[in-house]
């Protein structure tokens, strides 16, 4: 039979025990992946300006966006606490803004989460001519295939095809 200085500490490591147990189960359902999405889009032409947003629980304190390659990262340029997200903004996009983002956030004990990543695609980098073909004619029948070619004098590894501004398809090609 114990006595009553083994059963008082008996009863409290079944305590502590069940305290943590209830504590990582609430702080695993909160450690939810944030999400990340770029207005007005992810590709962007080159002088325009994107926003990176980040949204997160209502428990995140803190907010980064990294850029794959960087070992920089932004602070935002607001937090919009009503709403759980951070607010990333590049006023200028350049060149060498093009790449992969991802964003994290932290909570008070400092768990650290991160989200998907987001390639963001700059346009208008080079200034010559792009020229886009129609093979074997720009007219197509209803249900009729077309070919669209397009050409430039720049190596270019990626491209983006356009309709009334809306993105419609994009991919890489190796150069010829």
């Amino acid at each position: 039979m114990l006595g009553m200085r083994e059963t008082f500490w008996v009863r409290k490591l079944v305590l502590e025990w069940e305290f943590w147990g209830t504590n990582c189960q609430f702080l695993s359902g909160v450690l939810s992946k944030p999400t990340l999405r770029a207005v007005p889009g992810n590709v962007v032409a080159t002088g325009n300006q994107v926003t990176f947003f980040c949204e997160g629980p209502s428990e995140a304190k803190e907010y980064r966006l990294y850029k794959v390659g960087s070992q920089d990262y932004l602070i935002p340029t607001a937090l919009l606490e009503t709403e759980n997200k951070a607010k990333f903004s590049i006023s200028l996009v350049q060149w060498n803004n093009a790449g992969q983002y991802w964003c994290s956030y932290t909570i008070t004990i400092g768990s650290l989460e991160n989200s998907d990543t987001l390639e963001l695609v700059v346009t208008g980098v080079y200034l010559s001519n792009v020229v886009l073909s129609a093979i074997p004619s720009p007219v197509v029948t209803s249900g009729g295939r077309v070919t669209l070619q397009c050409e430039s004098q720049e190596p270019y590894n990626m491209f983006i095809l356009m309709k009334d501004g809306d993105h419609v398809l994009g991919g890489s090609c190796d150069p010829q």
